[in-house]
This record gives C-alpha cells, structure tokens and sequence, in this order.
C-alpha cells in the first residue's frame, strides 16, 4: 500500500506484522470446501431424482459382456478393419480391370484389360449397331 508519509513499523514485537489476516483466510478456505461438498451432495441427489435408475443405470454390465442376438448380427468394423476391406475390395477390382478372363456376368464371353479395351475402340470404332426394333416401324 502507498503512503505519501513516511511509515515506519512497529518493530516492538521483534519482527513485522504480516499484511494477511489468517482468521478470513481460513474462513474463505474451510468455506470453500463446504461449498464444493455441499454442491456435490445437491448434484448427486438431483441426479438420482431426475435419471430413471440413477446410478444403478451406470453400473450395468460392459457392452462387450452382454450377450448378444441370434444370428445374424451385424457385426460393427473398427476403422482399421474398414480401411483394410475397402483397401483389398480396390485390389480385387484393380486386378478384374488390368486382366484377362472369363467374364462372371456373361457366361462364355471374356474380359480384356481395359486398357487393350479402350486401345481397341480407338483403333476400329465403336460397333455398328441396327437401329433397335421399336425405332424401326415409328413414324418420322
């Protein structure tokens, strides 16, 4: 604190009084504490009053103990195990495009890489088709 006079302390005690009163310390202390018990205690009860079950709903057995439904389930993927599967359906479906082989969808025709596929098509052109049969007999 500033004074504009001069101050001089009592030093009749042998030593300097302190600025801080401890009595109001402790108060604000011991006061705090309570405050902070009595708020829980508030916030505990209004839980159990306003959540159905209260705390006994929290303590209900680990979803990963549950027992689960019948066949089939869905079964939940972590992410790791999603990036994976996408990763190997990607390989799956680049290895069909770049080769040779029979074609599932169409039983006795074959599929070409698509690459030599799309060469192919520059070279001779997109077939000629006849116009289809229900263009044919319609009026211009």
């Amino acid at each position: 604190m500033h004074h504009t006079e001069n101050y001089e302390p009592d030093v009749s005690r042998g030593y300097e009084a302190g600025d801080i009163r401890l009595k109001p310390l402790l108060l604000s202390i011991v006061g705090f504490f309570v405050f902070t018990i009595v708020s829980i205690l508030a916030t505990v009860a209004i839980f159990e009053v306003m959540v159905p079950g209260g705390f006994a709903s929290k303590f209900q057995p680990d979803v990963a103990t549950r027992r689960l439904p019948p066949e089939p389930v869905p079964l939940v993927q972590s992410n790791f195990t999603a990036k994976k599967d996408m990763a190997d359906v990607r390989r799956r479906e680049r290895q069909i495009l770049e080769s040779y082989g029979p074609s599932e969808a169409a039983p006795g025709k074959v599929r070409v890489p698509l690459d030599v596929a799309i060469e192919a098509v520059a070279r001779q052109g997109l077939p000629r088709w006849g116009a289809p049969a229900s263009a044919k007999g319609a009026p211009r």
